[in-house]
């Protein structure tokens, strides 16, 4: 190859401009966004019929996602699909909520007694049995007491014989007995 002919080639090659493809998405709204690629730190813009201009701060809604821009650039994108559950889910538990409510009181009284009731009747049951058994364990261990001070035996002293002489210790014996 000769020195020209390889001149030429770097001359064609280096004339050739990049040329960047720019991805663009249209919002709910109708606004043509346009970006290098949609990821985050990436320059994204507006693109009117006359002009392409930075986007405005804000969020934009494409494509099941949330762009969020500040001074031109992408600072975040938010999956709509999260949201989305989080929202249904909160929606649920306020039906659940709502149903709870809708139960009058009269309803919740009647279910109440209806599961309380087996219960007071076992314990009524329990009870009876124990008053029964307090009612013979009284009859068959307690004997009618009967007192009169009239019917007291009298209990005999001894006598002291002070005609004898006696010792202590046959003093003590007589008292013992």
């Amino acid at each position: 190859m000769k020195p020209s002919e390889l001149l030429k080639q770097i001359q064609t090659l280096l004339s050739v401009e990049a040329k960047v493809e720019l991805a663009q998405m249209t919002t709910a709204d109708g606004v043509v966004l346009e970006a290098e690629a949609f990821e985050v730190g990436r320059d994204i813009f507006i693109v009117s019929e006359t002009e392409t201009v930075p986007a405005d701060n804000g969020e934009y809604k494409v494509d099941g996602m949330t762009i969020i821009v500040m001074d031109g650039k992408i600072e975040s994108i938010v999956e709509v699909e999260a949201e989305t559950e989080i929202e249904v889910e909160a929606a649920e538990e306020v039906k659940e909520e709502v149903k709870v409510e809708a139960v009058s009181q009269e309803e919740i009284i009647k279910a109440v007694i209806e599961a309380v009731a087996p219960l007071l009747e076992e314990m009524k049951s329990q009870i009876e049995e124990m008053k029964s058994e307090m009612k013979n364990n009284k009859e068959t261990k307690m004997a009618k007491v009967t007192h009169s001070p009239e019917k007291v035996a009298q209990v005999e002293k001894p006598k002291a014989n002070f005609n004898k002489q006696t010792n202590v210790l046959e003093t003590i014996f007589a008292k013992l007995n």
